[in-house]
Order: structure tokens, then sequence, then C-alpha cells
């Protein structure tokens, strides 16, 4: 199963889609889903991901720098910003996963705070 710009589609659908393909995904041998997105808040897709890289579930995950497409150097990322802006560039470029832009406090402030898993 191939899902692209996983993290853009609806939270509630991301959630109900992946449910009801998962038995039949799991059920086969070599069964694969891909996911391919950039960043678009603290979904699915932002748990999968940051779940792998803790290793709490068996996805691999493969990451693609800016820096790693030929012709993208420090031009390219001050053009880019220039164009668009500090935020968009972090997401779309350096995958940074950012909450909901309606907080009271800043959404890179809350980015820094230690992430725990809670023992009760």
């Amino acid at each position: 199963m191939y899902l692209d710009e996983f993290a853009f589609v609806s939270p509630n659908i991301q959630e109900e889609f992946f449910s009801s393909v998962y038995p039949t995904i799991s059920s086969g041998k070599t069964s694969k889903v891909l996911i391919t997105s950039t960043p678009n808040g603290l979904d699915m897709f932002y748990r999968i991901w940051s779940d792998s890289e803790r290793g709490k579930n068996s996805y691999k995950r493969v990451e693609v720098n800016w820096w790693d497409v030929p012709g993208r150097d420090q031009k390219f990322k001050e053009q880019t910003i220039a164009n668009t802006s500090e935020e968009q560039w972090r997401v779309e470029f350096e995958c940074e996963f950012l909450g909901s832009q309606l907080t009271l406090i800043d959404p890179y402030s809350l980015d820094k705070c230690i992430q725990t898993d809670l023992l009760l």
C-alpha cells in the first residue's frame, strides 16, 4: 500500500482508513506499507515517524534531506526562505513537525519541550 502526502489527509480519515486496511496488510507475508509525506502537524504520520525513531514500531524510516538533492546549497536555502518563510522552510525542507498554529504558546517553543513517556 502506498500513501502519498499522508500527513495532509484529514486526521480522522487517516485513522479510519489505516484501521480498516491494516488487518489485510498484516495478513500478508510480503505486504508492505510505503508512506511519503512532509510534516503537517502532530497527526498519525507524526506518531508513526516519531515512534519509528524511538524503536516503538517496526516501520523503517528513510529521510532525504534537502542538501542531498543535487543543486541545493546554502544559496538555495536562503532564496527559498526569502521566497516563502522560515517556518515553511523548517516544515517542508527540515522535516520539522509543528503543532497547531492556534495555540497561545509559539509552536517552536513547544517543540523545544522534552517529550517523555509517562510511567504510571
